[in-house]
């Protein structure tokens, strides 16, 4: 809001260099997270800004940044077993909750058996409440405005959500239904979540593993989410890619170091190759499953 009221290149600017601060210090934050070296912490700003959909979120001034930072700022207070503060940092997930379907169950059924889930949980939201006094007080109408663009029908002003083509898989299983209805495209979503749960209730025994089990949780959601996910939100691919760089780190292995980036300039350079021939959202489909099994060939070349 304070940044909407500045003079149009005045607020473009700030916009772009706290979206970038935001890209940088997440980074920082998430090789800490994962147990990165102090010596090779110039190596996840690097990465994270040569990242193709880093290029889209500044490209298209997207709100993104703020996730990652919530994700990342999240894994770097849990791993201090400061939930409150984790919480805190949880809340900015809530921007875009239809991106982490899967780390939102995660994070309320941990709640459901330690101390610590819960005060991530109370941090969360309590912060969140507390986020959505200002734009309530300044525009009362603000929720039934909400109501009415996600629910009412397509207009001058904005696309139903139901009319979005986004990168997913639901999406394109949709195009293969006759009809085409929208309910199509939650069911990666509605079989990911029951199968999650069934997972997490087959291993509630263990302790929570926040810096394993993170970044999987936050692959799989990507691929199950219902609408999203667009090439500016798989900035979020970072949290997988840099917890992939720091296995690296911890066990050096020359054919897996070089595979890894090469794989790496790969799918940067596709992905700006496809950017600048301007295709359409859905072909980007194939990233984050792509990236889920590099990171996972990597994973297994290195130990």
């Amino acid at each position: 809001m304070p940044i909407g009221a500045m003079p149009f290149r005045t607020a473009y600017g700030l916009w772009v260099l706290l979206n970038l601060a935001l890209v940088v210090l997440s980074a920082d934050l998430l090789w800490r997270g994962f147990g990165g070296q102090s010596r090779l912490r110039s190596v996840p700003i690097l990465v994270a800004l040569s990242f193709g959909p880093t290029v889209f979120l500044i490209g298209s001034g997207q709100i993104t940044a703020f996730v990652l930072f919530g994700l990342a700022g999240f894994l770097f207070f849990a791993r201090k077993d400061q939930p409150f503060y984790a919480g805190i940092c949880v809340a900015f997930t809530a921007i875009k909750p239809h991106l982490l379907p899967l780390f939102a169950v995660w994070l309320l059924l941990e709640a459901t058996r330690s101390a610590f889930g819960r005060w991530v949980v109370f941090g969360g939201l309590l912060v969140g409440v507390f986020m959505s006094v200002p734009p309530g007080l300044s525009n009362p109408a603000l929720w039934k405005q909400y109501l009415d663009a996600t629910t009412g029908p397509s207009s001058a002003d904005h696309r139903h959500v139901s009319e979005w083509t986004p990168p997913l898989i639901g999406w394109w299983i949709r195009q293969a239904v006759p009809g085409q209805p929208f309910a199509v495209q939650w069911l990666p979503t509605v079989i990911a979540v029951p199968v999650f749960v069934l997972w997490w209730f087959a291993r509630r025994s263990q302790p929570p593993q926040w810096e394993a089990r993170l970044p999987w949780i936050v692959r799989a959601s990507l691929v199950v989410a219902p609408y999203g996910a667009y090439a500016y939100d798989l900035v979020l691919l970072l949290v997988p890619v840099l917890a992939t760089a720091v296995h690296l780190t911890r066990f050096p292995s020359r054919r897996a170091f070089a595979i890894g980036v090469a794989f790496l300039v790969c799918v940067n350079a596709a992905v700006l190759a496809m950017m600048m021939a301007k295709l359409t959202s859905p072909w980007y489909v194939w990233v984050t499953p792509v990236m889920l099994c590099w990171c996972a060939f990597l994973s297994r070349q290195a130990t």
